[in-house]
């Protein structure tokens, strides 16, 4: 055991070490600029001799070097980004690696007490009296450990839902939580307080007790009706998004592959157009079938999402691999994409985009001023699943037509093909401007007649 103990120690330095090097090699007298700042410097500077690329498909970490800095118009000058110096991170470390020598050495003391009592034939210390005075103490400091974690990191609990329905589904959600905690807070007491007071000690004897048919039907009949109200009200809440949408919801297919979403809108027709597997090729990826006519006015986009605050709108899905799964954690919505399984959901956004960074900077979020709204793929689906996202706009009706108006139809891009240039006029023979010789030209023709 001893030896056991001190190696886990080398490891603890050991790691300590690494970890203290790292840092100095990291920070190495460097507080101004990070390695994305030296890495977008680096990207800038070779842009000027190359020629833009014309490529905006680029997604990822490099799409985010090459960005510049968002700004965030509800907040003009927003506050430096403060940097955790490296001397807090290396205290932090300290801290942690001393916490581990501190427990080392205490197991090492209790393993040399109880070598202690073996030499002795006496036990150094009476367990039966520690063991359940250690649960108490573990409860009080477990229990207070988590509410304090609970209150601490409050501020990125999510924030109110950007849906309609969602509001629903956080009450559901806030009604579980508290009887969760009420029932692992009254077990929890009860396990560890039981075990203090029922401690073995002498002239004290267990009684038994086989069962007791109150007190089962008791315990099973309270958690059935909880369990049945939660489960009604998830029920209701489901079939609130997956009936049939509104007559005036506005329709957008969302088509998932590896890796990366397609949004199909409906056109003026308000009807989106057919579409067949059997279709699928290199330059129909959709699969649309182009001889129906409703496909003709559908828009395409694979880059951002807009929707309407207020307006109810209905997401279908498909996949053309895989099964992806459709998540929109700020508006509470989750579905599942099936190759050859259409779904489907609609919702009503409450909560424009602008509205939400208000929303998230009242909870001193540092993310804030550069949120956006994605549908996520939360299946994993394949290499590049952590990428697979969309950004969604919500906006006011009038920014949504300003949007809208600049879109153009998929088939009308297909079909339209530059004006053909102007065909320049053969060179003919200048006509003599003396009319003597115009006399002689038409009288040679007239003899060869």
């Amino acid at each position: 055991m001893t030896k056991l103990l001190l190696r886990l120690g080398l490891v603890c330095l050991l790691l300590f070490a690494y970890t203290s090097s790292s840092f100095a090699q990291k920070h190495d007298g460097d507080t101004g600029s990070t390695k994305k700042d030296s890495l977008k410097k680096e990207l800038k500077a070779g842009s000027s001799e190359m020629e833009p690329s014309t490529d905006k498909t680029l997604t990822g970490p490099l799409m985010d070097l090459t960005q510049p800095d968002k700004e965030d118009p509800e907040n003009p000058n927003p506050a430096p980004k403060k940097e955790e110096p490296t001397i807090n991170k290396f205290v932090k470390w300290t801290l942690i690696a001393v916490a581990l020598l501190f427990l080392i050495v205490i197991l090492s003391l209790f393993n040399v007490i109880g070598l202690m009592g073996d030499v002795s034939g006496k036990p150094a210390i009476d367990w039966n009296k520690w063991n359940p005075r250690l649960m108490v103490i573990f409860l009080i400091a477990f229990l207070g450990a988590g509410i304090y974690e609970a209150i601490a990191d409050s501020d990125y609990y999510m924030p109110e839902s950007a849906s309609e329905h969602g509001l629903g589904i956080d009450s559901m959600f806030n009604l579980t939580t508290v009887l969760i905690l009420i029932v692992f807070f009254l077990t929890q007491a009860a396990l560890f307080i039981f075990a203090y007071k029922y401690r073995m000690r002498k002239g004290h004897t267990a009684y038994f007790y086989s069962h007791n048919d109150r007190l089962e039907i008791i315990w099973t009949v309270i958690p059935a009706i909880a369990l049945s109200i939660l489960i009604t009200g998830g029920l209701k809440s489901w079939n609130s998004i997956t009936t049939p949408a509104p007559k005036e919801a506005q329709h957008i297919e969302l088509y998932a592959k590896q890796f990366g979403w397609m949004a199909r809108y409906e056109g003026n027709d308000k009807q989106l157009g057919k579409h067949n597997f059997r279709l699928i090729k290199d330059d129909n990826d959709l699969g649309i079938d182009w001889a129906d006519a409703k496909s003709h006015d559908d828009v395409f986009t694979n880059s951002e999402i807009h929707l309407i605050k207020g307006k109810d709108v209905e997401f279908k899905f498909r996949s053309k691999d895989v099964i992806h799964s459709a998540y929109m954690p700020y508006f509470r919505l989750q579905m599942n994409v099936v190759p050859g399984v259409p779904t489907s959901f609609w919702m009503r956004p409450r909560l424009t985009t602008v509205e939400m960074r208000n929303e998230l900077r009242k909870k001193n979020r540092p993310d804030a001023a550069d949120f956006d709204y994605y549908f996520y793929c939360n299946k994993i689906c394949g290499s590049a699943h952590y990428n697979m996202k969309i950004k969604v706009i919500v906006e006011d009706e009038a920014d949504y037509n300003k949007w809208w108006a600049a879109q153009k139809a998929e088939y009308v891009k297909m079909n339209e093909t530059e004006a053909p240039a102007e065909a320049t006029p053969a060179s003919t023979p200048a006509i003599p401007a003396d009319s003597t010789k115009i006399d002689q030209a038409v009288a040679m023709v007239s003899n060869k007649k």
